[in-house]
């Protein structure tokens, strides 16, 4: 018995072992002995994000980082790979594997949240990457996750000073525009609430706050099994999916406090943001699109509409900016076949590969690239 379960501990052991080295070469960290907790709540350490005084958070100029998805194929998935963000020049690659000749006269610059940046798949399985082989016109993706549409405009005042694009397509989702009532917003992963440039409105206008940004980026107190557990690949990897909350001390679902908020409406907001994005094109001289995208929804359930986004792209289209609204497509796709609109999506997450060429088809239906 005793030798067993010695037999048992061992193998366990070797498992663990095993484990943790091919976690760390898929990480590409073999020798990392860095408390990966600590590290992933220092936003200037991140690896996926940095420090911005103007936008609160961007993407690092250049990096790359491999993560695992235990689901890509869509809800109900079961395939295990890993997926590779790289960036350059402060955006997310958009690779052109197939070498096809792109457009460079014709670019096309995507802005969002992580709904464009491609939260859960790799580079050249993002909407913008898909849109960019339909279309061969170089394509930028500018978005970054937990983005409002506040970020995203003033992102795109900075993009101007460098790019001339033909098109510039603002993805509006319904977190994006409640982003803009906050001071601060709490990043996935990270323990802190983090500074964000915020508009007030004065006298019929936005006004920019809080730039530019002082961030307080100190590292959490780590005690007990943490402390010690936090240096281990596999075991973030692991923890961070089941015990999200408990391995990161962040206390999700909570209302945000009061004092993290602006006091304005949202809508107004967005839509006078709208306004600002339409004034940029004119001075700038591409095409605004609006883009209307939206979170997953059990299509077994009655469909829901999302009235804080169809407002704000209905003012979207009485500025007479074109306006692609994926909601109706989306509840047709869902009453007509549910099993067709899952693979669209993770199970409740962001949109799968397949999920964003689908996107990026829907896109092509209504631009023009020639």
């Amino acid at each position: 018995m005793k030798q067993r379960l010695i037999a048992l501990l061992f193998g366990v052991f070797i498992a663990l072992l095993l484990g943790e080295v091919a976690m760390r070469g898929v990480r590409r960290e073999l020798f990392s002995t860095s408390n990966l907790i600590s590290r992933t709540l220092r936003l200037k350490k991140n690896k996926t994000r940095t420090v911005d005084s103007s936008l609160g958070w961007a993407l690092p100029l250049e990096s790359e980082k491999v993560s695992l998805n235990l689901s890509s194929t869509g809800l109900g998935g079961k395939s295990f790979r890993p997926y590779v963000v790289k960036t350059h020049q402060g955006f997310r690659s958009t690779p052109n594997h197939w070498r096809v000749p792109l457009d460079d006269s014709r670019l096309v610059i995507a802005l969002g949240d992580s709904f464009t940046f491609g939260g859960e798949v790799s580079d050249e399985e993002t909407w913008p990457s898909h849109l960019q082989a339909i279309s061969k016109s170089r394509t930028t993706n500018g978005g970054v996750s937990l983005y409002g549409l506040d970020q995203s405009v003033v992102h795109l005042k900075r993009i101007l000073e460098i790019f001339h694009p033909r098109t510039v397509i603002l993805s509006v989702i319904r977190e994006s525009i409640l982003r803009t009532q906050r001071k601060k917003e709490i990043l996935s992963g990270a323990g802190e609430w983090v500074e964000r440039p915020y508009f007030v409105k004065k006298a019929g206008k936005l006004e920019l706050q809080n730039v530019p940004i002082q961030q307080n980026n100190k590292a959490m107190a780590l005690t007990g099994m943490r402390q010690w557990l936090g240096r281990s690949h596999l075991a973030d990897w692991l923890l961070s999916r089941i015990a999200f909350n408990w391995w990161y001390g962040v206390k999700w679902g909570k209302p945000i406090p009061s004092e993290y908020l602006t006091g304005e409406d949202p809508q107004e907001i967005s839509c006078l943001l709208l306004e600002s994005f339409l004034e940029l094109s004119k001075k700038h001289h591409f095409q605004p699109v609006v883009l209307g995208q939206y979170y997953w929804q059990d299509p077994y359930k009655t469909f829901e509409r999302e009235p804080l986004t169809q407002a704000v792209l209905q003012c979207s289209k009485n500025l007479g900016i074109v306006t692609i609204d994926l909601e109706d497509k989306l509840r047709e796709l869902a009453k007509k076949s549910p099993e067709e609109y899952n693979t669209l999506y993770f199970p409740g997450a962001h949109m799968t590969n397949r999920g964003n060429g689908w996107v990026a088809q829907e896109i092509s239906k209504v631009l023009s690239f020639e």
